[in-house]
């Protein structure tokens, strides 16, 4: 039921939203994660990390542009994010997981470790994370 209520999100997602980012916990542990991504004032690769989000088993999170994350959970180093210059300018470039093992997925030429990658959950079970774009849109996939 949660795959094709997310299916339907981005479905939705494809016709409103401009780059939006979702991550899915498509395991039967609740897991932590970070965002990593650039804007305007931060240019690098990965030059934002989020602090730590939770994702409970079988959820997931979503958010539409780097500002969304200047609030909860916020940005480390109490950094704020901008969306001036558009997408062109900001942008997500990794997720990075964060279990007993560690992964960062995502974009080629960022600190990402590639594109998927496996790492051991905080239950014990190999999870395996995949990070792709969905039209404007992009995931980062953490399955069993």
């Amino acid at each position: 039921m949660k795959k094709l209520l997310f299916f339907v999100v981005m479905a939705l997602l494809g016709m409103q939203a401009h780059a939006a980012l979702i991550i899915t916990n498509n395991s039967n542990c609740t897991i932590q994660v970070r965002v990593l991504a650039h804007d305007a004032n931060n240019t690098s690769s990965c030059a934002l990390r989020s602090n730590v989000i939770t994702i409970a088993a079988s959820d997931f999170v979503m958010y539409a542009d780097v500002t969304t994350l200047n609030a909860a959970p916020g940005w480390q180093g109490g950094t704020t994010a901008t969306i001036a210059g558009g997408t062109a300018v900001w942008g997500w470039d990794a997720v990075e997981y964060n279990g007993v093992g560690s992964m960062i997925i995502g974009h080629p030429n960022t600190c990402a470790q590639g594109v998927s990658n496996a790492a051991e959950d905080p239950c014990g079970a190999d999870v395996g994370g995949y990070f792709y774009v969905v039209g404007t849109n992009t995931v980062a996939d953490f399955f069993y």
